[in-house]
Order: structure tokens, then C-alpha cells, then sequence
């Protein structure tokens, strides 16, 4: 066959393998499709079979639909190092010639070209040098600085765990702190409802009989008296008894307040109001007002033992505005909102009240209030009235 030939699909498609001898042979085919054959199909024929030829694949009548193959050549490449000894060779119908993991240095590179027919090309050849590599000062920076940030983050996560073990602790302590101080408290307050107990049924007892046998005594009409001596009545004696008695049922009253066992908070505080006034000095007396719900101890649900600790705070509010104050008109209100929160008012129209001297007297009144509004939760203030004054309040959730 000449260098060139043209052959019909239909010789391709019979004898296929004739057919690639043949093509081989010669340097250069042309193949005419009938316009029922798919140029993919005979692409797919000639790549089976092989063909090392330049092969040009067209339709009758179209030069424009056509596919041309390369004839396939081989390729060999070897790479040296700078000692001149062979580190790496291929031969293959690749011409790529991949060159990966390489030491720093000079290296050297030929490449050869080699037909079907083991004609050889020029060498084609070309040095190069692979420098080493810089040292990663930024990545080690980063490093380090990501080591020292763990460090600093597992450190802040220690103390972070040891602040919240002691804050706990804390906390527990303070509960217990709390509860012994309320049992106190309550135990105090039991001791109190005793000792009223006792001079109650025991002391004003004993001054009843007491006044019942001054009440048989006869009018006493000793002449032989000493001139600066007055004859002893057993009225004046039975007046004496009657005040005792009246002291007696106070104290008794203070230490274990009746309204509040009886009635209810609202009551035993209006009645701590009465009783300050009533007892406080005549230049201490002041005009006072009460303002309570009439429903207030329906809408409280506190236990027994936290109305004692308020009724306690207010008597003590009520002590500091009699000896301190000189208030002319006291306001108490007591009341209870949606919220179901507590909230007792003290306004006087007196001096005012300061804080900081109140801390630096050596008086205990403010220490006492703050350590019982302590026990039951409860926050207590004073405050500066416009109009003169102060307002002493206490909030109670």
C-alpha cells in the first residue's frame, strides 16, 4: 500500500484487522463514513486497535466533519542528580514526566522522542536546582502562640472550675451560715415566748394575790410614825402593784408579741406603732398613721418564724425614729403586690436619716436590722424624703 490511503468504513468494519495492518503501514489514511456510521464509533474502532498512523476520519461531501488521530510516539526521559547518576527513568507513550520528592540540589534532565519505526528526536535537556526549603518561622510563631493560648485556655478552665468549686462552697456555707442563725433566732424566740409564759402565769399571778391581800389590810392610823414618815394606804400600796403589773404584761408583750400569735401580722404591726408612741418620751411623741390591706394576711404565705423576724425589724425602725428622728407624724403601710412581694413603709417627717453616721455610731439598731433581714431573705433601705425626712423600707419576695 502507498503512504497514503483511503479506505471505506465498510473494509474497516469487515476486517478490522487487515485493515490496521495496513494503515500501519502506511504514514498517513483517509477513511470515508457513510452518513449511517457514527464517527465515534470507528474513534472507538481505532483506539482499539491500536493504530500508530495519523488517520483522518471524514463524511462524503462534509470535509468539515472530521476526526483526525495523531500517531502515537514514545517518549524516554531520566533525571541526574549532580554526580551524574540516574535517579529516575520512563519510558512511555506519556510524554509528562512527574518529578516529586526531590532533595535540594542540581539536577539534570533528557528527554528523547522515538517514532514507531525507533527514530529518536534531538535530545532535549535542561538543568535545574531545587533549594532548600526556608525554615517556617511564621508556622512555628503560630505554633507557639496556639500552644501558649491552650496553655492559657486550660489554665483559665482550672481556675475557672476552682473559682465555681469555691464559690459553691461559699454559697453552702452561707446557706448553712443562714439556717444556724435563723435556728438561733427561733430558739431565741421560743425563749422569750418561755420567759413571757412564765411572767405571765408565775409574776402576775404572785401580784394579783399580792393586791387581793393588800385589799384585807385596814387603813393604818399609827401615831408613833416618824414625823417625816406618811402613813402607808393600802390604796397607794395596790397602786404600786397595779403598776408593776402593767410593767410585767409590757415586757411580756415585747417579748412575745400576742397580736402577731393571735390575729396577724397587719395588727401586731399597727400595734408595734401604738406602743412605740405610747411608751416613747414625752418629747419623742409623735402623731402616727397605719395603711394596711384588709385582706393582707390572707394574700401572705409566710411562714411564722419570718413574721417575727419583720415584726422584730419594725420595732427596731420604729425604736431608732423615737430616740433619733424628732418626727412630728409617722407613716406605716404595709402591703402586698401581684407579684407576691412584701413591702413595708416607714416615713417620718423627722432629721433624716444618715447611713454613714449611722455606721460609724457605736449603736447596734442598723446592725440588727440588716443581720435579721438577712436571715429571711428580705432587702432593707433608707432613703432621703424630698420634703424632709427619710423612708425606711423593706421588700420581701
Amino acid at each position: 500500500m502507498s503512504n497514503k490511503a483511503c479506505l471505506h468504513n465498510a473494509c474497516l468494519q469487515c476486517c478490522p484487522s487487515v485493515v490496521a495492518t495496513a494503515v500501519n503501514q502506511c504514514s498517513s489514511a483517509r477513511i470515508v463514513a457513510s452518513h449511517g456510521t457514527s464517527l465515534a464509533e470507528l474513534l472507538r474502532l481505532f483506539m482499539r486497535l491500536g493504530l500508530s498512523a495519523s488517520v483522518c476520519i471524514s463524511r462524503p461531501n462534509s470535509p468539515t466533519d472530521s476526526i483526525s488521530i495523531i500517531p502515537r510516539t514514545v517518549c524516554c526521559s531520566a533525571l541526574y542528580d549532580a554526580a551524574g547518576h540516574a535517579i529516575k527513568q520512563k519510558l512511555s507513550h506519556d510524554p509528562q514526566f512527574p518529578m516529586e520528592g526531590l532533595k535540594p540540589g542540581k539536577y539534570k534532565v533528557i528527554a528523547r522522542a522515538f517514532t514507531k519505526d525507533l527514530v529518536g528526536s534531538n535530545p532535549l535537556s535542561f538543568e535545574m536546582s531545587v533549594a532548600r526549603a526556608p525554615f517556617p518561622w511564621t508556622t512555628t510563631a503560630l505554633a507557639i502562640l496556639l500552644l501558649l493560648a491552650l496553655i492559657a485556655l486550660g489554665w483559665g478552665y482550672a481556675q475557672n472550675r476552682r473559682i465555681h468549686r469555691a464559690s459553691a462552697e461559699l454559697a453552702s456555707a452561707n446557706s448553712e451560715l443562714a439556717d444556724a442563725r435563723m435556728r438561733l433566732a427561733n430558739e431565741t424566740e421560743a425563749e422569750r415566748r418561755r420567759i413571757a409564759r412564765d411572767l405571765h402565769d408565775q409574776t402576775l399571778a404572785d401580784l394579783r394575790n399580792l393586791a387581793l391581800l393588800v385589799d384585807r389590810l385596814p387603813p393604818s392610823g399609827d401615831s408613833r410614825l416618824p414625823l417625816n414618815r406618811t402613813p402607808s394606804a393600802p390604796s397607794a400600796l395596790r397602786h404600786e402593784i397595779e403598776s408593776i403589773s402593767h410593767e410585767v404584761r409590757r415586757i411580756c408583750e415585747d417579748l412575745s408579741p400576742s397580736a402577731l400569735e393571735n390575729v396577724g401580722l397587719s395588727a401586731a404591726l399597727q400595734f408595734a406603732l401604738a406602743h412605740a408612741v405610747e411608751h416613747a418620751a414625752p418629747a419623742c411623741k409623735f402623731d402616727f398613721e397605719f395603711v394596711c390591706e384588709d385582706s393582707l394576711d390572707e394574700k401572705l404565705n409566710l411562714p411564722q418564724s419570718t413574721q417575727i423576724q419583720i415584726y422584730r425589724i419594725a420595732q427596731e425602725a420604729l425604736s431608732n425614729i423615737c430616740r433619733h428622728a424628732n418626727a412630728e407624724h409617722v407613716k406605716m403601710s404595709a402591703s402586698v403586690n401581684d407579684k407576691s412581694l412584701f413591702e413595708l413603709l416607714i416615713e417620718d417627717d423627722g432629721c433624716g436619716f444618715d447611713l454613714t453616721e449611722a455606721k460609724k455610731n457605736a449603736g447596734r439598731g442598723v446592725a440588727n436590722i440588716r443581720a435579721r433581714a438577712s436571715m429571711i431573705d428580705a432587702e432593707v433601705g433608707w432613703q432621703k424624703r424630698e420634703d424632709g425626712g427619710s423612708v425606711f423600707s423593706l421588700r420581701l419576695a
